[in-house]
Order: C-alpha cells, then sequence, then structure tokens
C-alpha cells in the first residue's frame, strides 16, 4: 500500500468475480477478501466522512495536497475518515471494511449512470504524496464523476489526485478524476453512455484509450499563457490573466527594481506583498506564499516573474499605444453596441434574451451602474424584492462584469472587505445577494468606504524575526461599486439607489410566458451566449477617464430633506456614469468626457418616482391603499377586508403596501403578533404628494429660490369630507393654516 497503483488499461491482468460480470483488483496481493458492502454502510458511511470534513478534520491534509480547493470539493463531494471512525460504526459494519485500514483516508464517491453513490476511491494523504488505499466495493464500479457539465463542454481527464489538484489550482473546472483500480476504458465506456463526447488528455496512453472507445480528443489548452488586460498608467499598474489568477503588478520606476504584485482567485483569495524584483530569493520566497495561500501550480506563476518582467512592465507603462484601463474585448459587436446612440434602450430588450423580463426602469439604472465602475464615486444601486425574484437579475448582471471587476459575496463583513487588500477593491463591482443580512459593523464600515473611499483597521500580528506581537494598518481602497439585492427594507438603503423590482401577478404572468416560450421553442443558446459576450464587451470597453458636467448647475434638485444631498450625489454619478457608456458619441477636453445634456435627461427619467422626491416617497399602490382607506366611513380596515376590496392583490403585496404605510407613519395598526389578521389598519394622517421632482432648466435661466414647502404634517382628526379617489391621488395640499386640503 506504499505505492501508487499505476493506471490500470484492458491489457493488465484481472480477477473474474462468479457473481458478477465485473472485474476488480485487491488493493494488495496480500490482502484478506472483503464481503460486498451493503449500499446502506456505503452511504452512512460516505455521509459521515463528509460531515468529519465540513467539520474541519483533514483539512490541513488537504492544503497540504493542493485540494482544499473549491472546484474540488463541489466536483468530487470529498470526505475524511477520522482515525476513529470505526467506533462510529458498528461492530457488524466494521467487519465488512475487513482488509483495508481508512484510519485518515480521503474518500472520493464514485456514481453510477444515475448519479447514486455505488462505491469510493480511498487515498491517505501524506507528506511525500496521497497513496491509493482501494475501494470501499470489494470490486471498483461507478466514476468520479457524479454528473456531466453538458455534452458541449470537453472533459480533462485528470490520471491521479496531484494532477487533479494541479489542474484546479489552474482554474480548470470539468475535471474527471479517474479511478486507479478500474480500467480506463471502462469508466470512459460509462460517461459516454451519459453523453461525454470529447475529453482533454495529455498523456498520449490516455489519448490512446480515449480514441480505442470512440471518444473526441480536443487539443490541450495552456493554462499558463499570461495575457495583458489593462495598463494603467496614471496609477501605474498592469494588469494580466492566467486562468482564473489575476495579477494586478506595480509600474516601477526606470531607476528602480521594487515590485508590489497582487495575486487575486475569483473565490476573493489573495496574496499581495512589496519585493525586490531584481534578487531571485524574494521573488521565490513570494511565489512559494502565494503558491501556498492560493493553491496555484508554480508554474503558471514562474513564467510570469521571470528575468524580463520588470523590462516589459516599463514598456508597457511607456508605451503610448497602450492601452489605460480599456479591457480586452470578445464580441465582434460589442463595438458596433457601444457606438449605438440608443445603447441603454437595446440593453433593455437584450436583458430579456439574458433572463431578465420586465423592470424597465431597474434595467436601465442597472446598466448605468455597471458603466461607472471607473468613477471616484461610481453609484450603488440595490433591488429590493424576494429571493425569487432578485437572484436571477443579479445572476445576470454578475455573468456581464468581468470577474477581475467584481466581488461576489453571499453576506460582506468587514473582515472580508479589509482582506481584499490595498488595491482588492479598487474599481470593482461588490455584489451582495442579500444585504438585509449586513452587520452593523459591516454597514458602518461601507458607509465609510463610500464617504471616504477606504477603510484602515489595526491588525495584529506575529513579527517573524523577534516573535513579538505586533500592531500594524491594514487598508483596503476603493473607490468601489456596489450592486446588492434586499428582501425587505435594511441599513443600505440610505447608501444607495433603491428599486422595487416589479412582483406583481401581471410581471410573474410575463416571466412564466417567457419560460414557455424558450422551452417549446428551445433555448437558443448560441444566440444567448453572443448576447452575453456583447455586453461583456461593451461594459469591458467602457475607459476609465475623469468627467465633466458642465451643465450641472441647470439641475433643479430638490433641498427640503437632509437625503437629498447623497440623493444628488448619487444622481450626479449616473450622469457620469451615461456620459461614459456613451463616450463614442461624447468629446473629451484636456482628457475629460463632456457630458451633456442628453445623459442628464436619461438619468432624469432613469431615477423618476426615486431621487428628489418631496413627499411621503409612496408607492402607487400605496396610495391607492390610503384612498381606500379616506373613503372607507371609519378610516379602517383589516387584511381579509382589503383582500376583498383588492382581489389583483397577492397575500404578500398587501403585507408589502401595509408595511409601507406603517414605516411611514400614515397608517396605525398591528405590525406584527398573533391575531394580526383580524385587527384594523386605521388611516391617522394624510401623506404629502407635493412632488415636483428633478429638472433641467432651459440654457440661460437662471436657478430660482423654489420654496419647496414644510414637511407634512400629522393631523389627529381627518376632515369628514369624503373626496374621490382620483383626487386623493393628485390633488391633495395644504392651506395656510396647516390643515389637509383636497381639490373637488
Amino acid at each position: 500500500m506504499g505505492e501508487t497503483a499505476p493506471i490500470l488499461d484492458d491489457a493488465t491482468p484481472l480477477v473474474l468475480l462468479e457473481s458478477e460480470a465485473e472485474v476488480a483488483v485487491l488493493p494488495t496481493a496480500n490482502a484478506p477478501p472483503r464481503a460486498q458492502v451493503p449500499a446502506s454502510l456505503l452511504a452512512r458511511l460516505i455521509a459521515y466522512a463528509q460531515t468529519r470534513l465540513a467539520a474541519g478534520v483533514g483539512v490541513n491534509l488537504l492544503q497540504a495536497a493542493g485540494l482544499a480547493t473549491p472546484g474540488f470539493i463541489d466536483l468530487c463531494a470529498p470526505g475524511v475518515l477520522p482515525s476513529t471512525y470505526r467506533q462510529a460504526i458498528a461492530p457488524v459494519d466494521a467487519a465488512l471494511l475487513t482488509g483495508i485500514d481508512l484510519a485518515d483516508a480521503l474518500l472520493v464517491p464514485a456514481y453510477d449512470d444515475h448519479g447514486l453513490v455505488v462505491d469510493a476511491a480511498c487515498w491517505r494523504l501524506e507528506a511525500d504524496g496521497p497513496v491509493w488505499l482501494g475501494s470501499l466495493q470489494s470490486y471498483p464500479v461507478g466514476t468520479a464523476m457524479p454528473r456531466l457539465p453538458g455534452v458541449d463542454v470537453t472533459v480533462t481527464l485528470a490520471p491521479d489526485l496531484e494532477d487533479l489538484a494541479r489542474r484546479m489550482a489552474a482554474g480548470e473546472r470539468h475535471v474527471l478524476l479517474l479511478r486507479p483500480d478500474r480500467p480506463v476504458q471502462a469508466q470512459l465506456r460509462d460517461l459516454q453512455a451519459r453523453g461525454l463526447r470529447s475529453v482533454c488528455a495529455d498523456q498520449p496512453e490516455l489519448a490512446a484509450h480515449c480514441r480505442t472507445v470512440g471518444l473526441t480528443v480536443a487539443a490541450t489548452e495552456s493554462s499558463a499563457a499570461w495575457q495583458v488586460v489593462a495598463v494603467d498608467r496614471d496609477h501605474r499598474r498592469v494588469v494580466l490573466t492566467a486562468g482564473a489568477v489575476t495579477a494586478s503588478l506595480s509600474i516601477p520606476a526606470t531607476d528602480s527594481t521594487q515590485l508590489r504584485a497582487d495575486l487575486r482567485l475569483p473565490d476573493g483569495r489573495h496574496q499581495g506583498d512589496t519585493f525586490d524584483a531584481a534578487v531571485p530569493r524574494q521573488v521565490q520566497t513570494f511565489l512559494a506564499m502565494a503558491g501556498r495561500k492560493l493553491q496555484v501550480d508554480s508554474a503558471v506563476l514562474s513564467r510570469l516573474f521571470d528575468a524580463g518582467l520588470l523590462d516589459r512592465l516599463r514598456a508597457l507603462g511607456e508605451d503610448p499605444q497602450a492601452q489605460t484601463a480599456r479591457y480586452i474585448t470578445s464580441a465582434p459587436d460589442a463595438d458596433a453596441c457601444g457606438s449605438d446612440p440608443a445603447i441603454v434602450d437595446r440593453f433593455v430588450s437584450d436583458a430579456d434574451l439574458l433572463g431578465w423580463v420586465g423592470d424597465s426602469q431597474a434595467k436601465r439604472l442597472a446598466l448605468l451602474t455597471l458603466a461607472g465602475l471607473g468613477l471616484d464615486r461610481p453609484p450603488w444601486l440595490l433591488l429590493q424584492g424576494p429571493s425569487a425574484v432578485t437572484l436571477p437579475i443579479i445572476g445576470v448582471l454578475a455573468e456581464i462584469i468581468p470577474a477581475e471587476r467584481q466581488l461576489h459575496l453571499t453576506r460582506a463583513t468587514e473582515g472580508s472587505l479589509i482582506s481584499q487588500g490595498p488595491d482588492g477593491l479598487r474599481h470593482r463591482l461588490l455584489i451582495m445577494d442579500e444585504a438585509a443580512a449586513v452587520k452593523p459593523a459591516t454597514l458602518t464600515a461601507l458607509r465609510v468606504l463610500q464617504a471616504r473611499g477606504g477603510l484602515a483597521v489595526p491588525v495584529s500580528a506575529r513579527d517573524a524575526a523577534s516573535g513579538r506581537m505586533t500592531s500594524r494598518l491594514s487598508e483596503a481602497r476603493g473607490p468601489v461599486g456596489m450592486l446588492c439585492a434586499a428582501t425587505a427594507s435594511c441599513g443600505l438603503d440610505a447608501l444607495a439607489v433603491v428599486v422595487r423590482l416589479d412582483e406583481t401577478p401581471e410581471q410573474t404572468a410575463r416571466v412564466q410566458t417567457a419560460a414557455r416560450q424558450a422551452a417549446r421553442s428551445g433555448i437558443d443558446h448560441p444566440a444567448r451566449d453572443r448576447c452575453r459576450a456583447r455586453w461583456q464587451g461593451v461594459l469591458a470597453g467602457i475607459p476609465q477617464l475623469p468627467v465633466r458636467v458642465p451643465t450641472a448647475d441647470r439641475v433643479q434638485f430638490p433641498a427640503r430633506h437632509p437625503r437629498h444631498r447623497f440623493e444628488q450625489d448619487q444622481f450626479l454619478a449616473l450622469v457620469e456614469a451615461s456620459a461614459l457608456l456613451h463616450h463614442q458619441q461624447r468629446t473629451q477636453v484636456d482628457g475629460c468626457l463632456i457630458a451633456t445634456d442628453a445623459d442628464i435627461a436619461l438619468v432624469i427619467d432613469a431615477t423618476r418616482g426615486l431621487l428628489g422626491r418631496t413627499d411621503d416617497g409612496l408607492s402607487e399602490r400605496a396610495r391607492q391603499l390610503v384612498a381606500l382607506l379616506a373613503a372607507r366611513p371609519d378610516r379602517s380596515i383589516t387584511i381579509p377586508q382589503l383582500a376583498e376590496a383588492k382581489p389583483p392583490w397577492t397575500r404578500d403585496v398587501a403585507r408589502g403596501v401595509l408595511d409601507e404605510l406603517l414605516r411611514a407613519q400614515v397608517v396605525a395598526g398591528p405590525s406584527t403578533g398573533r391575531g394580526r389578521k383580524a385587527r384594523p389598519f386605521v388611516l391617522i394622517r394624510m401623506p404629502s404628494v407635493d412632488d415636483p421632482g428633478i429638472l433641467l432648466l432651459p440654457p440661460g435661466v437662471l436657478q430660482p429660490v423654489r420654496n419647496w414647502g414644510s414637511p407634512p404634517m400629522a393631523i389627529p382628526n381627518i376632515s369628514p369630507v369624503q373626496p374621490s379617489t382620483s383626487l386623493l391621488l393628485g390633488n391633495w395640499g395644504h392651506d395656510d393654516a396647516g390643515r389637509t386640503t383636497c381639490a373637488s
């Protein structure tokens, strides 16, 4: 058991079992025979091993072997058995495992054609490498891949765990781990029956086996080819990518060899340091630390940090033809789309093909938010609605942003922001799936990050030379954009433009109709992929330039509430983002892009009803409910009465409207608790509907001093006059005495 078994081919002598028409190779020649492991014991043993690994048992072994990667965990669903595993199973079950020692063993489940676990391959992870132990079953069955990623996807063959770890670290995801105790051709035939058509095999003998069973052998793509993604001469940075690794390198001065390198993976792991690139020992130390932390093949990194790296970086920094923060586009029609004056309307239409139906206003704001990442103060956007509505939309938007320009977090924390390093957040899009789960400390960090453009937190660490605990300042600098979703109101409402997504039955019917049409005609994958690549190219081609708005003094923005200060900043950021999005139709003066009246008008239309409101900010449904309450004799209504009066409203819609009126202190009633359904909601005041909105004054018109009026006053006794519904929605006001009036 001390040597790893070689890959078996069909010429290897095998033991034919009388009870089954299968072939098997025992782990060692002297191992005692083992009984067939029942399916129930197999399932319990693998589940126990997976639970132990999830609890942290054996994680250090996986890290040492380079297997502690999300790709390996998600692909193979492994588990680790502790040395005391026999104490966790019954003696009769332990007797069935005679002949193989599974203490501290790594178990990789094997699956049949239906995706059911039928066996497990076992290794022991030691310092010299993984040692093959054998299979749980007395004869090997199944393959290590539970399901194929798709019939059109090329699967790479990994002959052993070490090769699998190298490929996972290089960014490959569709990798098949071959079992050393089962013939290669038998495993390939099983996968071929499940739809496998093309494989990628490095070794000639593996390629020969693939051709024997009729599989297409694709050419191996090099995962270590570094490509220049962006050159930012202003901030003296160069961004490169190789596979899943993104490297941000500083451009050193002519007489300097000091280099700042930041390496990053899509899952957020990063390694950064400053060292002397002319000293090989310092370079090797950095590479060793980065390889261990990121689990990246050292060959990938060594091809970047060669002897000529400094000269190439200086040449890129001085070359005027080098692209300044202009990312490589992959779609041939991206330039044509970027030059279209109606690019925003085109995105509204194309988003339907990408899977986002309806929500035209939210689509416009989302595109402007993505286009403004290069600004000094990028816009922030929050999509509000149920998870079933918001999460698919977040996924659509995340697919069209380059991976190196986004940081996708299910739940952000203060530590996750600081750990990105000094330049890890700079001009990136922070994506959060659920903003309602943000804790107060994280909310404070996000508020500081938005206002000041960076974070600074003291961190304690042990000095390697003296062994003493020292304190240093850990920084994370922005600016950073924000795209997040929330199921309800949260602390981020005051930091972003909030759009309530359409969750009406009519919108649900439109989404379902689009899904049925796609299922009936068949989803056109090439068309969807071309559309996604087109917008990836458009957003990647937006330059990082400063923007001036010469006509900003003609914008008349409300100033009644303190929140209007922040809203005007977001409004101007969206105007600058519109200029960047239309950069091919805008002019440059002294290196600055000039925004026009068209950009201001576009943002006024996109933010209508969201920014600059001077009324209570009630939605249309909330106003309808206020009109209904005012028309009732007792000015009150219960939830069953509301369901009877508004049959199109679902229970969630009605609950959301009542909660909105409760927060605005327009109605009083039971917010939560037992018996809420039967207790009435009472109208206690008439909300203000004075909403002049944001205006763009004609050229030459002086900015007038607008009297925005006084805030709406609480009215204890509502007038008995019964105005009509149409008047309630548009003609409320206050007389000189402060009483609520309604035109008749």
